[in-house]
């Protein structure tokens, strides 16, 4: 059977972009967690950490008890992504990239993209793209089908990423995750897609 999403190497077949260091673009990225009483410190507001895996939800770039760590690029975005929990019940935190490092490219084009990179690439891209952006239905059930295609693309992810690691004579010359498009785009607020931007890093390493 021919392989359609992944090059010889183990990489996908879909562009990737460099997040570069918030020196050079100012840029930070954000995490916001509903406090439970359990947030003492800024380590709390990172990826569930392996020992605690057994509470891991399945997300949609990431399956039931697999820790990934999920980043927004505006406050907003995160404020979102969480159903619009009242502030007062918000923690957040704030991270700089302190080194570049590459994720595939799974955001909505934009007019930028049709002028300034090759069409097939963008339509290629695109499939992928509408494939990830499903709303769930359900957003209380256990198993969500909308989340089978990105679960199955960061799987690919976490396998070859594995298996390079060993080879590659840099960490940051390997993709570690997806930026994507937020699905929670609202018509109350004047905030367009370029603030509802996120970034998935699987958690390669046990």
């Amino acid at each position: 059977m021919k392989n359609n999403i992944t090059n010889p190497d183990g990489s996908l077949k879909i562009g990737v972009i460099t997040i570069d260091k918030t020196q050079n673009n100012k840029k930070h990225y954000y995490r916001a967690r509903i406090d439970d009483c359990t947030v003492k410190s800024y380590q709390d507001m990172f990826h569930i950490p392996n020992n605690k895996r057994e509470i891991i939800k399945t997300e949609r770039f990431s399956a039931l008890g697999y820790p990934c760590l999920y980043l927004g690029n505006s406050v907003y975005d995160c404020w979102e992504e969480l159903g619009r929990p009242s502030f007062d019940d918000l923690c957040f935190s704030g991270y700089k990239v302190v080194e570049s490092f590459k994720v595939y490219d799974l955001r909505k084009p934009t007019k930028e993209d049709f002028d300034n990179y090759d069409l097939l690439s963008i339509l290629e891209r695109l499939v992928y793209v509408i494939a990830c952006q499903f709303k769930v239905l359900h957003k209380d059930g256990h198993f969500k089908p909308e989340y089978i295609i990105p679960q199955l693309i960061l799987e690919l992810i976490i396998t070859s990423n594995r298996k390079k690691k060993e080879t590659e004579s840099s960490p940051y010359a390997l993709a570690w995750g997806v930026a994507y498009t937020s699905t929670h785009l609202a018509n109350d607020f004047p905030y367009k897609e370029e603030f509802l931007e996120n970034i998935a890093i699987p958690v390669i390493d046990t």
